[in-house]
């Protein structure tokens, strides 16, 4: 099945034609005869289409019958799902994993005309979400970039450093003393830190919002005297 300038390319019917593929004749952009079924090798040569939902839709006319039939099926996102899309997104994925969770866990809708009326409410929802989001990564970072945080690093005799402290030392600090969660991959630590002292790194709370978190990093023994100072 072939693409013509936004048109829906040749057709047959499954068994006629040169080799019995279904792609000899009709002409392009006409609607497939009654009752004709796209094979399976067409649809898949489709699925990469812009036009493989209508494609689809025309040549399975009786409420998109081919789509739990195909190995690669197109959905709608009705929430955002890590790695594949967020809501209003039209992705393609495997036609197991559409029929036994998405669609039954109410995550995506089949990809059908009757849905796409819901395109529009998705779009309002994703915006919705995206502006909360927006704003409490906004209050995150400024917590972040309020109070330093305090990390211990074990030094040995010459000054020589014992271990390092990284991402995910970092990230338990300030889960422990800001009380705020961040995932060590947000991050941005180019090597582990072996010295003492003031340092600093940029935590990407968002991906349009990021913090400088200062730290301060200092050996048990100076940690211990600053403390018995204080008590004194």
């Amino acid at each position: 099945m072939r693409q013509h300038g936004g048109k829906i390319g040749s057709f047959n019917r499954r068994g006629s034609g040169p080799g019995k593929r279904g792609v000899a004749s009709g002409p392009v952009g006409a609607d497939p005869p009654a009752g004709w079924k796209i094979s399976v090798s067409d649809a898949l040569t489709a699925q990469g289409d812009a036009f493989s939902s209508a494609l689809l839709f025309r040549a399975c006319p009786a409420n998109f019958c081919c789509f739990f039939t195909m190995p690669n099926v197109q959905v709608i996102l009705k929430e955002k799902i890590a790695s594949l899309g967020a809501e209003a997104d039209i992705v393609t994925v495997r036609a197991g994993y559409a029929r036994n969770f998405l669609v039954p866990q109410g995550k995506a809708y089949e990809a059908n005309p009757g849905n796409l009326r819901h395109i529009n409410n998705l779009k309002a929802r994703r915006a919705e979400r995206e502006t909360a989001e927006r704003a409490e990564a906004q209050n995150t970072a400024g917590r972040l970039r309020k109070t330093p945080v305090k990390l211990t690093l074990e030094i040995g005799q010459g000054g020589k450093a014992f271990g390092a402290i990284t991402a995910a030392d970092i990230a338990e600090a300030v889960a422990d003393q800001l009380k705020v969660k961040i995932d060590r991959h947000q991050i941005d630590l180019e090597k582990p830190i072996k010295t003492t002292g003031k340092h600093e790194v940029t935590v990407r709370v968002h991906p349009d919002v990021e913090a400088v978190l200062k730290l301060n990093v200092t050996a048990p023994e100076a940690e211990e005297a600053a403390e018995s100072a204080d008590e004194e």
